[in-house]
């Protein structure tokens, strides 16, 4: 195993990285959200839904400050009702940044760890499928794949987070064509919960 670390760019943390593994495949995206199609073997998908699960079961002491800092992104992309409709009540490990180009086939592996921790149940199946509403096939495929998750109040809840940031980065001129696909994807299960 080999370590480096370094000074983040305003100097107020300590950033060390550490090599685990040395992966032979390549990441699945050169950005975080799928914008090319994939042709991955079934094996990959089972691989990817055992290791989510295996993270999930994961007991921990690493402190992670995502639900506080989720919840307050929910109250100002989508407004307060939908925050507190939205409060995550479920809580697992979670690999914490689940997007495409952290993950690689067609020999399947996970990369960028630094974020993992206690996260909202649900968000590495959300991230993971969000970032890959621009490519439908795809996208069903994760749904094939976690469905039990997304569909579940848990997973609404975490897809709700997960919306709120790709939206705020698109503020910020990020991501600006998935913005619309999310948006689109969101808004009847925003409607769906603050309605009743």
């Amino acid at each position: 195993m080999a370590s480096t670390e370094w000074d983040d760019h305003d100097g107020e943390r300590r950033v060390r990285a550490d090599l685990m593994t040395v992966i032979s495949s390549r990441a699945c995206s050169p950005t975080d959200a799928l914008r090319a199609a994939l042709d991955l073997p079934n094996a990959w998908w089972t691989e990817l839904r055992r290791s989510v699960d295996t993270i999930a079961a994961t007991t921990t002491t690493r402190y992670a400050d995502r639900p506080a800092r989720a919840g307050k992104r929910v109250a100002k992309v989508f407004g307060h009702a939908a925050a507190e409709a939205f409060r995550p009540a479920e809580f697992e490990t979670t690999h914490g940044d689940l997007h495409w180009s952290n993950v690689v086939g067609p020999e399947f592996g996970i990369l960028d760890w630094e974020l993992w921790g206690p996260g909202p149940a649900g968000v590495d199946a959300a991230t993971l499928y969000l970032f890959s509403l621009l490519m439908p096939e795809t996208s069903k495929r994760v749904h094939q794949t976690f469905g039990d998750v997304l569909d579940s109040s848990a997973g609404q809840a975490a897809q709700v987070s997960v919306a709120s940031r790709i939206l705020a980065r698109a503020d910020e001129g990020e991501n600006l064509d998935l913005a619309d696909a999310v948006r689109t994807y969101i808004a009847p299960i925003l409607d769906g919960r603050l309605r009743r």
